[in-house]
């Protein structure tokens, strides 16, 4: 992998690479969009199959593109690849750009799997069903509805807590202790 600027489409796929050599990847039009919206960073890639953009590069950019584009000037691509740190941010906050209601959802959906994923490691789905049907000792029965019953305890309590937020922040600020199975 090359150790420059790059800002590459290719059949609706979109990648920007800074100076660091750090990449972003988008499999569409859509989600590139939705972390650089048109409007703010000027670029409509409408009817264009392909850009590589790399500054390093003497023959760059070199773009396909039917008789109704436009070329795209390269201070656009700079400016992309400048934000590079905005974007990243965006793309690593599962909060960006969605409403309270929708990031309430994500919470406690993650909540849960990491509830889910606490419990399991202990007590695999199998042993749990041996034990529950009664192939393993009662006193196994005992201490997995103790673990179970404290993970979603907390688990429950988180929940209750991210519908009484009322900001974005304070839903992606909150945070399970786990109790230790």
């Amino acid at each position: 992998m090359s150790n420059s600027k790059l800002f590459l489409v290719e059949n609706g796929f979109v990648c920007i690479r800074n100076s660091n050599n750090q990449e972003i990847n988008f499999p569409s039009f859509d989600q590139f969009y939705f972390y650089c919206p048109i409007e703010e960073f000027n670029i409509d890639l409408t009817n264009i199959e392909y850009i590589c953009y790399e500054p390093n590069r003497p023959e760059n950019p070199f773009y396909m593109e039917n008789s109704t584009t436009k070329p795209i000037p390269n201070n656009v691509y700079e400016y992309l690849i400048d934000n590079f740190d905005l974007i990243k941010s965006r793309v690593e906050n599962p909060y960006y750009n969605v409403s309270l209601d929708t990031a309430k959802i994500y919470k406690k959906n993650r909540l849960k799997r990491q509830a889910y994923e606490i419990i399991t490691e202990k007590w695999p789905l199998y042993q749990q069903i041996n034990i529950n049907a009664g192939i393993s000792g009662s006193g196994d029965k005992t201490e997995k509805d103790n673990d179970v019953i404290s993970i979603q305890t907390e688990c429950n309590n988180k929940e209750a807590e991210v519908d009484a937020c009322n900001t974005i922040e304070e839903v992606s600020n909150i945070s399970a202790n786990w109790p230790v199975i």
